[in-house]
């Protein structure tokens, strides 16, 4: 990967906690990955895989090793944390508490900077997942006020205007199967709804620096 590139990604992900690489996966890798997702279910709609199971698969090792390695030139400290193959429909919104929904805009507890590969083409019925590219470092003490279970700060994500899509521009990412969007999960964000009967099927890397997890 060039110099300038991981620059590019660094002061992304540093000023709006936003990466996209609309081309980082060719179409004919994604028939491989499709079969994972017909495997057992850890949570509804989720396979999830460590590191071990990932490093035992042949079909993952060469996407896994190209992800830590963009990882670790964003960010010496990040370490593997999990990958899920997820796939969202129509229905997955009912399965969600309301203030525990990923369908709202909000930000993890635990922070974590995320690698997000479309495994299908993704409109604005489909699901994309939507960002408001706020900066994510504005939000560290409101993270570890929620973690804490505050009731005071953990209403707040409800009614400031960073959290409200009527009073602050969140912008949905579309694109076609094979696009990567890296994040910071401090950055308002949400899943958007799947308004078509077609689903939406992702790899979600999870990686996080220690010196950011909260206990």
């Amino acid at each position: 990967m060039k110099g300038s590139k991981v620059t590019n990604i660094k002061l992304d992900l540093e000023s709006r906690g936003l990466y996209i690489d609309p081309k980082f996966l060719k179409k004919n890798k994604i028939e491989n990955l499709l079969p994972y997702f017909l495997l057992k279910e850890s949570r509804p709609g989720v396979v999830e895989f460590n590191r071990n199971k990932i490093l035992n698969e042949k079909t993952l090792i060469e996407l896994f090793k190209s992800i830590e390695s963009l990882m670790n030139l964003i960010n010496g400290r990040l370490e593997f944390h999990k990958l899920w193959f997820q796939t969202t429909t129509k229905d997955s919104a009912q399965s969600f508490e309301a203030k525990a929904s990923p369908f709202l805009p909000h930000i993890d507890t635990q922070r974590y900077v995320k690698a997000m590969v479309y495994l299908t083409d993704v409109g604005r019925d489909n699901g994309p997942f939507t960002s408001s590219k706020l900066n994510p470092n504005m939000f560290e003490n409101l993270r570890k006020h929620i973690h804490s279970k505050d009731p005071v700060w953990m209403d707040y994500q409800s009614h400031q205007k960073e959290f409200d899509m009527t009073k602050n521009t969140y912008e949905p990412i579309l694109g076609e199967k094979g696009m990567l969007i890296v994040f910071d999960t401090n950055t308002p964000h949400f899943a958007s709804k799947i308004m078509s009967n077609q689903p939406r099927k992702i790899l979600r890397f999870d990686f996080w620096d220690r010196d950011f997890i909260l206990k």
